[in-house]
């Protein structure tokens, strides 16, 4: 069963592949995550012969049905959205823009907020929040970071597509300054997955408007492929220097496949095969944590207190216990998930619809950079607020703070930021 359900799944990849090619930026790292989610972790899973985050829980048959229920909601949500992507609309001669403008206002801006937010990090927390010398989540470790942290990470995230766009458009020194500045960053904040999403949304963008050969894309990609391959190897790289010995050697005796189940990064089947097993033990819940995710900006031991539990809290509190509320570390429920967990395989039709969502979002972001030439540095805000919900209801707070700022930045710059002098090529 697992072949033929990677077979499907590589077979949907190779459409949102040819979907990805010089089209929306958020369907590369989408391509991304999905070979990872969908391919690499259930052939680990075959040759371990189980799980190792979820082994007391592990199943041939639970995982198998939890993998085909996944790839019903993974094809269903991507095919919505691809689909209303490329809906055809009427004709309106529009060109693309010569090159992705950004402007020295957003990026000296971007880049003053991001440090003193970095430095009010440290300030507060101290060292003791930095992800190699902590046992729990932020939250826990330092609370009021919470209203520090996610401010930090918005412009991070900012910053990162600013310097890949400039460095895609020969702006090289300015642009690797940025990338190196905004890597150290996503080091500290243990965020390299928003780093590396907004590098390749830099990146895709521009590739979008410029019109280069193959052999000029190969080399264009080259110095990007060790920016991302320094981010995703980022923490593996501080573990091996201020980790202990006896931890080094026990990673270094792993084998491949235990190396990729023990890390928690894709462990998305492995969360459906618990959603699935949740549902056959428990019912539905009904809606009932779809509603309870309005109180996310609360810590999570105050939902369980109030009886609010998002579908987060709901899972972990079965699978993880203590554990979970103690620590703040537990399994990420995304938003198929969650929908399954409220209203199973009708969930699909809600699914559909925040694909087509996204795919709206995306079409209208694509048309104000590429095509009416507005700098990404604040649209990429609105875009993100909906990628965030459209993936995962826990989130609704950070997309409620990517929208104000959004449209923050909308009151600050509108019929501002056309006067001002643009970051280019020239």
């Amino acid at each position: 069963m697992i072949w033929f359900l990677s077979l499907v799944n590589l077979s949907f990849l190779l459409i949102l592949l040819a979907s990805a090619y010089k089209k929306p930026s958020m369907l590369v790292f989408a391509l991304a995550s999905s070979v990872i989610v969908f391919l690499v972790r259930p052939f680990a899973v075959l040759d371990h012969g189980s799980t190792i985050i979820t082994n007391g829980f592990y199943s041939d048959m639970s995982y198998e049905f939890g993998l085909l229920v996944a790839t019903a909601f993974h094809i269903t949500f991507y095919g919505a959205l691809i689909l209303f992507y490329h809906k055809k609309t009427k004709s309106r001669n529009l060109q693309k823009v010569d090159s992705i403008g950004v402007s020295k206002n957003s990026i000296l801006l971007t880049l003053a907020m991001c440090m003193l937010f970095l430095v009010g990090f440290l300030f507060v927390g101290g060292t003791d929040v930095l992800f190699i010398n902590r046992s729990a989540s932020i939250s826990v470790v330092a609370p009021s970071l919470r209203y520090i942290y996610p401010f930090a990470i918005v412009f991070l995230c900012i910053g990162a597509m600013q310097g890949a766009i400039l460095f895609a458009q020969n702006r090289k020194v300015l642009g690797t300054v940025l990338l190196l500045f905004y890597l150290v960053a996503s080091m500290i904040l243990a965020q390299r997955g928003f780093f590396i999403i907004f590098v390749v949304v830099g990146v895709t963008l521009c590739l979008r408007v410029m019109k280069v050969s193959i052999k000029s894309y190969v080399s264009l990609l080259l110095p990007f492929a060790f920016v991302l391959l320094a981010a995703v190897s980022s923490k593996e790289i501080l573990v091996s220097f201020f980790a202990s010995e006896q931890s080094l050697v026990s990673v270094q005796n792993e084998s491949f496949s235990e190396k990729i189940l023990s890390s928690p990064d894709g462990d998305t089947t492995e969360v459906w095969m618990l959603a699935t097993n949740f549902v056959n033990e428990n019912g539905y819940l009904l809606g009932g944590s779809v509603v309870n995710n309005i109180f996310n900006i609360f810590p999570h031991n105050q939902r369980r207190e109030w009886g609010v539990m998002n579908g987060s809290d709901v899972m972990n509190n079965e699978y993880t216990g203590e554990g979970y509320w103690d620590l703040g570390f537990g399994f990420n429920v995304q938003l198929p998930i969650e929908l399954y967990i409220n209203f199973g395989l009708f969930g699909l039709i809600p699914i559909s619809l925040f694909g087509i969502i996204l795919g709206r979002a995306m079409r209208q972001f694509d048309g104000r950079v590429i095509f009416q030439g507005v700098d990404p540095s604040w649209e990429v805000l609105r875009l993100y607020a909906i990628y965030t919900i459209c993936h995962s209801l826990a989130g609704l707070q950070w997309s409620i703070l990517f929208f104000a700022l959004y449209f923050l930045s909308r009151l600050r710059w509108t019929g501002i930021s056309s006067s001002k002098q643009m970051v280019n090529t020239s």
